[in-house]
């Protein structure tokens, strides 16, 4: 019996064998979510049992609430991917199954009733059993034997046929009609060329997700001292209902490390030795979009440097050791 995982808008993900899980759309499984890393978690069918790996993800995976690396999937478990929860579920062959009424025989009988059709199929009348209800005509105004008969008695629509009107010519209806045709088409249309012209620009490079606001940042630290050093990276108030998004970059003696911050925000950053954990300094820093962000931890102080977009005045600082960016 497979798994299936469901949305909470009533999407449903088939799990037969294995599928991975993640942004990129190469995965089995996509998210939309800015949260959900590229390739984020991969479930797979072992020995009749659903298996969750998580994949190295930035902002982790929850099961019903609790972070894992591993687990085991059962039916009504909730999992957590960024800001998307599935919940866990089998899926029956026998919601497979398609069933048809009785109007599958209407076109015509099976074979197996040979001549005798079923009583609900309608029989058609012979042209003489047919009765049609003749027009009443007037006494005075009946016509003649052989004659053709005259149009039928009925009462005349208001204003069209009425001595002194007239209908609408049928020229200006066609034109009515073309003008309501190409007022729907032309903004179908114009919403074509710019999804195309889009496109274009973001393979050529002319535009990309920063232009909108929505590109990632990138958080660069260089460790300038003899010891190894640990940094924590936290998001700070993040969206209601969601769990703050958080970092950790591990440096020795002259390293470099990037960490990479899909959320535009606030966030805090903490530097700490690895040997003792002994603080050395937290920093305060918002994120923008496409912002590049190179700190430098040193022997005594730590320096913070906007390097893209190119830094205003006095936005490249010294930071004592245990102070707060700003």
């Amino acid at each position: 019996m497979p798994y299936v995982l469901r949305g909470s808008l009533g999407e449903e993900y088939r799990i037969e064998t294995q599928a991975r899980i993640g942004r990129d759309p190469s995965n089995q499984i996509v998210l939309p979510d800015l949260l959900v890393s590229r390739m984020h978690a991969t479930v797979m069918v072992e020995q009749g049992s659903l298996q969750l790996v998580d994949n190295g993800s930035a902002n982790g995976t929850r099961v019903n609430g609790v972070p894992v690396k591993t687990s085991t999937l059962k039916p009504g478990d909730t999992v957590q991917f960024g800001n998307t929860p599935l919940t866990v579920d089998f899926v029956s062959d026998a919601a497979q199954t398609v069933v048809r009424g009785p109007d599958a025989y209407a076109a015509a009988p099976p074979a197996s009733y040979g001549s005798q059709a079923p009583a609900y199929i309608a029989q058609p009348q012979s042209p003489s059993a047919q009765t049609y209800p003749l027009p009443a005509y007037p006494s005075s105004a009946a016509p003649a034997y052989g004659q053709p008969a005259g149009p039928y008695p009925q009462a005349a629509p208001s204003g069209f046929g009425v001595p002194g009107t007239s209908s609408p010519p049928a020229g200006k209806k066609g034109r009515l009609g073309r003008f309501l045709l190409l007022g729907c088409l032309l903004p179908i249309v114009l919403c074509v060329l710019l999804s195309l012209g889009g496109y274009v620009a973001l393979r050529a490079g002319l535009i990309n997700l920063n232009t909108f606001g929505l590109g990632p940042g990138d958080i660069s630290v260089t460790n300038r001292r003899g010891d190894a050093i640990r940094v924590a990276i936290l998001e700070l108030a993040p969206p209601s209902g969601t769990a703050p998004i958080r970092g950790a970059l591990a440096l020795n003696g002259s390293d470099t490390r990037t960490y990479r911050v899909d959320v535009p925000g606030r966030y805090q950053v903490d530097f700490r030795r690895e040997a003792g954990g002994t603080a050395l300094g937290t920093c305060l820093l918002t994120v923008k979009s496409g912002g590049r962000y190179q700190f430098e931890a040193g022997t005594d102080t730590i320096t913070i440097t906007l390097v893209d977009p190119a830094a205003a005045a006095g936005a490249g600082q010294n930071i004592a050791t245990a102070a707060l960016c700003r």
